[in-house]
């Protein structure tokens, strides 16, 4: 698995003046109060969308195939994809703390505590999901037909929650409720439930992946 790490990672210092552009987008968007939540957002999503899209380079010229001669498994291929993007974003979020602590340390934005971890559970949140999501689409379809993949997915969810509204407007269900419970929540019972709520959801994605890749033929 040290290989695939170093070889991700060599793959990502290509990428220099992209992450840099990242980077100085991040710091603009988290000079101001106003967009701070897409600031912190912004970077994380966007190196895990960076690190996940290593499985488009190792895919191409029937790559994988050829990766997979050497004495890998495809179960720590798999692993070191989610290892790598999650030390990725881990990487991001320790980068976005430090500028919004120096931004706020210049009187540029005011940080509170509970604006902060509101802003990190955000960005673990949204980072979360499209790990959970591009993984094991990528394994599947390839990097060509990712993107219809995609496509295909976000209408089915945008389908489902439309459905849910619909519904819960029909059969005059109050959907308030939730967001009062969720305002009443401590800090630590949402923390903990973002947590696990990602954890879950990345577990699912990694089990779905290593059945992809177990039936794959190269």
């Amino acid at each position: 698995m040290k290989g695939l790490l170093i070889k991700d990672w060599k793959l990502i210092k290509n990428q220099k003046t992209f992450i840099i552009s990242m980077i100085v987008i991040s710091i603009f968007f988290l000079s101001s109060d106003k967009n701070m939540q897409f600031g912190f957002t912004y970077l994380s999503t966007m190196i895990v969308l960076l690190t996940t899209n290593t499985i488009a380079y190792d895919d191409q010229n029937n790559g994988m195939g050829y990766l997979l001669t050497f004495p890998i498994s495809r179960k720590y291929y798999v692993l070191e994809k989610y290892l790598f993007a999650a030390a990725a974003l881990s990487a991001s979020l320790c980068a976005s703390t430090v500028i919004l602590l120096l931004l706020s340390a210049n009187g540029r934005v005011v940080l509170t505590p509970e604006t902060f971890l509101t802003l990190l559970l955000s960005a673990i949140l949204c980072a979360a999901i499209i790990m959970s999501v591009l993984i094991p689409v990528q394994l599947k379809f390839g990097s060509e037909k990712t993107r219809i993949a995609l496509l295909i997915i976000f209408a089915g969810v945008f389908v489902i929650c439309y459905g849910i509204m619909h519904l819960a407007k029909t059969f005059s269900i109050d959907m308030s409720i939730i967001s009062g419970y969720l305002k009443q929540a401590s800090p630590i019972v949402i923390s903990v439930g973002i947590i696990l709520l990602s954890l879950g959801m990345l577990t699912i994605s990694c089990l779905i992946s290593l059945a992809i890749i177990e039936r794959k033929q190269f």
